[in-house]
């Protein structure tokens, strides 16, 4: 299968940016990689030069790259421009192809990975769902302005056991999304402005994530009352739940509960604000 797109993809780790040596096996990645993307479009400025086989520079010392200091792995890629590649599952796992008879580049290199952050209006499903097989170190996952309304993409995500922020701003999702979010226990950060999400907030999924510490609704269709569940969300510092369709009273909503409150947007929603309130 070919999926090609124009993109911004950066992703950094915060273990470290250069090293004196890299793993052989995460050079040739690296390599078959360069020999997928739609070069020179993507390598105007003649970076990728110093990606050969036969450099005697570390992988670590490409443009572009970064690695930790101390294990030698890529932890850092920055691709910007054209790229088609070729995809195929093998033993049930996306798998991007050199050519069908040179091999395939295993996604495996990315494992390292604490960051990731897709910046494009072109991301669609198939390579989202590619990019984020196995990346299980992920902390932090932006995902802003991608054509991601295709499916229900929470069951990849729950492999992502250490993801503590998550960005998809602009990006429109599945209307089931916030309803199975619950098993991303570890977020503090929970950013969907924008996301096209209708209906009533859930009493399942997003009142789960205990830990979340900033939540983003804002920008959406939701409507009706807030759940009682929502309460339970008591570290919640940041709360955005601007420019929707929801109703109720708010001196009787479980936002009265949520005591570490430190900032409130509620504005061009049909809530009822008593006078008293406050």
């Amino acid at each position: 299968m070919e999926s090609s797109l124009l993109f911004w993809v950066m992703m950094m780790s915060v273990l470290g940016w250069r090293c004196f040596g890299c793993l052989e096996q995460e050079r040739h990645a690296l390599l078959t990689l360069k020999a997928n993307i739609n070069y020179p479009y993507f390598d105007a400025d003649g970076e990728l030069s110093y990606w050969e086989a036969e450099s005697t520079l570390s992988c670590c010392e490409w443009e572009r790259v970064e690695c930790n200091n101390s294990t030698g792995r890529v932890t850092g890629l920055s691709l910007a421009g054209a790229m088609t590649v070729d995809v195929e599952f093998v033993d049930g796992s996306p798998t991007w192809l050199e050519d069908e008879e040179v091999g395939y580049f295993n996604g495996s290199l990315f494992l390292p990975f604490e960051e990731l952050v897709i910046d494009t209006r072109l991301l669609d499903d198939f390579f989202f769902l590619f990019l984020l097989s196995g990346l299980s170190s992920l902390k932090y996952l932006y995902l802003a302005r991608n054509r991601l309304e295709g499916s229900n993409h929470s069951d990849r995500l729950s492999s992502l056991s250490n993801l503590e922020d998550l960005y998809f701003c602009g990006s429109c999702l599945n209307d089931n999304f916030l309803q199975s979010i619950g098993v991303l226990a570890s977020l503090k950060v929970l950013a969907l402005s924008n996301c096209c999400l209708r209906g009533n907030l859930p009493t399942q999924g997003l009142c789960e994530l205990r830990n979340l510490q900033e939540l983003d609704l804002s920008g959406n269709q939701l409507e009706g009352a807030l759940p009682p569940c929502l309460g339970n969300l008591k570290d919640i510092r940041v709360l955005d739940l601007s420019d929707n369709q929801l109703t109720g009273n708010i001196a009787s909503s479980p936002l009265i509960t949520l005591t570490s409150l430190v900032y409130l947007s509620l504005s061009s929603n049909h809530f009822l604000v008593p006078l008293s309130f406050g």
